[in-house]
């Protein structure tokens, strides 16, 4: 005898979701300001990984990364960083809107 379609797809559905989160890094985000246009690199203090994001036209942005000790910092050639502590689940604020040359 065959379990009904339903209950099948209940089952499937249920084991799915109880692995789902399982291999998921704890990760949390930036989100932030700064020149419209500008790249900023999310550098990781332990491993040396690097994640690029740019700043919207209006100057925001947002990066996703694992937890960490982390150096954001604006594209080459401008004197601006700022250290960001990423938790899990948690959201850091930053801003490098006023970089100066070098």
């Amino acid at each position: 005898m065959h379990a009904p379609l339903s209950y099948t797809l209940l089952l499937a559905t249920t084991l799915l979701a109880g692995t789902a989160g399982a291999d998921t890094p704890r990760q949390g985000k930036v989100d932030g300001r700064a020149t419209p246009g500008q790249q900023l690199y999310l550098i990781n203090k332990g491993s040396g990984a690097i994640i690029g994001v740019v700043a919207d036209a209006r100057g925001h942005f947002v990066a996703v990364a694992p937890e960490g000790h982390y150096e954001l910092t604006a594209q080459q050639g401008l004197a601006c960083s700022t250290p960001v502590d990423i938790t899990h689940g948690t959201t850091h604020h930053a801003v490098l809107a006023d970089c100066t040359a070098r």
